[in-house]
């Protein structure tokens, strides 16, 4: 079902286009990796001594690093550890991720890096359908998050992060304050400019959205976020009513990573409304494999799109045969 398709897309089919309309280029130049690390001083350790280093294996592929440097060493050394079970959006992942983030944070309570990927965390269990108790899920991201934010200052690694999980819990106005914030100091941040994308389509923007997924995509194109870029334009696509484009989009994210099974949501509604009756089906196995209590009214609860978009994933799920 997922054939490595090229996905169908004006401003990345050409390189030349990026060069002849300034509109369509980043606002800044290539990305260059900060190393945060070296903020903290020489007693701290050096990027290739951290687990971070081993986990991702080039400096390129990593977020910045905040400013603010934490008093303990045990604490950031957890947060480094964290971070890729963080970034991988997978649910084993993601409670390995908690179980560090925890540690961190009561070693040092006010962290505010390890509080802010904490919330994170837990907004990712409630949009990704992972959460027992989703409102448990949105109260605790919402309160991390605002411990996070009291101490934030202006790191905008911590700023990009607080932006998820304040969209997630339907704050958006807050998500775009933070995220703008972020991009004013760090225009440079790939990361910022995908919670960005995500953000934009929330607000029922989708050609805002795709724009920002982009300029996340060319200052970063080897970054082990990239696949949530591509199911992000997907979405995007999928908000414009582009179903086409959406289904190519979001193959290309679950053939990066193909752990990342709450993109069948969307991409089996959207086979639904182009008539591939058979690859619905396919798909709705795959996510039910995953998550065999799923129902219509769940999606529903856990996805952050505007009401017209959500109707139509819901059609679009109920017609595959999900139950209500």
């Amino acid at each position: 079902m997922l054939e490595a398709k090229r996905p169908r897309h004006r401003a990345m089919e050409s390189s030349a286009h990026d060069h002849t309309c300034p509109s369509r280029r980043p606002t800044g130049t290539s990305r260059e990796s900060q190393g945060g690390h070296s903020r903290f001083g020489a007693e701290w350790p050096t990027f290739s001594e951290t687990p971070l280093r081993r986990h991702v294996g080039n400096l390129e592929q990593a977020p910045e690093l905040p400013a603010k440097r934490p008093e303990s060493l045990d604490a950031y050394d957890l947060v480094l550890r964290a971070y890729p079970n963080v970034w991988s959006l997978e649910r084993a992942a993601n409670a390995e991720a908690l179980k560090l983030l925890y540690q961190a944070t009561a070693i040092e309570p006010d962290y505010s890096l390890a509080l802010s990927l904490t919330a994170w965390c837990h907004a990712q269990q409630v949009v990704y359908n992972w959460a027992v108790e989703p409102a448990s899920a949105r109260t605790e991201a919402l309160r991390l998050a605002q411990m996070a934010a009291t101490t934030s200052g202006e790191d905008p690694t911590i700023l990009t992060v607080l932006g998820a999980p304040y969209a997630i819990v339907h704050k958006h106005s807050v998500a775009a304050r933070l995220l703008e914030k972020a991009l004013a100091l760090d225009p440079n941040s790939a990361w910022a400019w995908n919670r960005s994308g995500w953000l934009q389509t929330y607000l029922g923007n989708p050609d805002i959205s795709i724009d920002h997924f982009e300029r996340a995509l060319r200052l970063s194109p080897f970054d082990p976020l990239n696949f949530n870029a591509y199911i992000g334009i997907g979405g995007a696509h999928f908000a414009a009513g582009r179903y086409d484009d959406a289904a190519l989009w979001i193959e290309k994210g679950l053939i990066d990573r193909p752990g990342a099974t709450w993109a069948y949501r969307e991409l089996v509604a959207a086979y639904t409304l182009l008539g591939r009756d058979s690859d619905a089906r396919a798909g709705l196995l795959r996510l039910i494999n995953d998550y065999p209590d799923l129902t219509v009214s769940k999606v529903r609860s856990a996805l952050v799109y505007p009401q017209p978009m959500l109707d139509r994933i819901a059609d679009g799920l109920r017609k595959a045969g999900m139950a209500e």
